[in-house]
């Protein structure tokens, strides 16, 4: 059920979308809620998200996505509450991410540093009431299966963890399942 709002603003709900191809992601504008997304496909080359920017989705369910490896399902910094991210095979479910809140993470399969979020350079993230289950990284230096953060020139990323759960997340290399801080890239002192 699609409603118009306020011209070319769209509000989406109770919906599903399932086995569709996108070159790119799914809508550039607009409310997704209480919405599936279920065995999409990307099929651009080039690195993009399946959820654009300018798109919010509250309470909607991510199952079995196929993104490929240099495709994220959430863009930088975005705020998400209550979803649910499952099956998916991504570079990184969440792309700096700004809030989580709610959401659960559950057996998705990514490219290694961050399978379901990766922090980088000077972003602040706060996530709240989150579960990260049996997540795994597939690639070489895969550290940091449920957050990867990687600091960068002199760039700090600010993390605040409350009240989440991280279980069986694992690596076939490297260290980290639940959360590692990369900060190798800072200058010395």
């Amino acid at each position: 059920n699609a409603t118009v709002l306020g011209g070319d603003i769209n509000r989406i709900s109770n919906c599903i979308i399932e086995n569709c191809s996108f070159h790119s992601y799914i809508s550039d504008k607009g409310t997704y809620q209480d919405c599936v997304f279920r065995t999409n496909k990307l099929t651009s080359t080039v690195g993009s998200y399946l959820v654009h920017t300018n798109t919010t989705v509250r309470s909607c369910t991510f199952e079995g996505n196929s993104l490929g490896f240099s495709h994220s399902i959430l863009p930088p910094s975005y705020s998400c509450t209550n979803c649910t991210f499952k099956a998916n095979t991504c570079q990184y479910v969440a792309d700096n991410p700004k809030n989580l809140i709610g959401c659960t993470f559950e057996s998705n399969l990514g490219k290694g540093g961050g399978t379901v979020v990766y922090l980088e350079s000077q972003i602040s993230s706060f996530f709240k009431d989150c579960t990260f289950a049996r997540n795994k990284g597939n690639y070489d230096y895969s550290w940091g299966v449920g957050i990867y953060m990687k600091r960068t020139d002199s760039a700090l990323c600010s993390l605040v963890v409350t009240n989440c759960i991280f279980e069986g997340n694992y690596n076939t290399t490297g260290n980290g399942g639940a959360i590692y801080n990369d900060d190798a890239a800072l200058p010395s002192g």
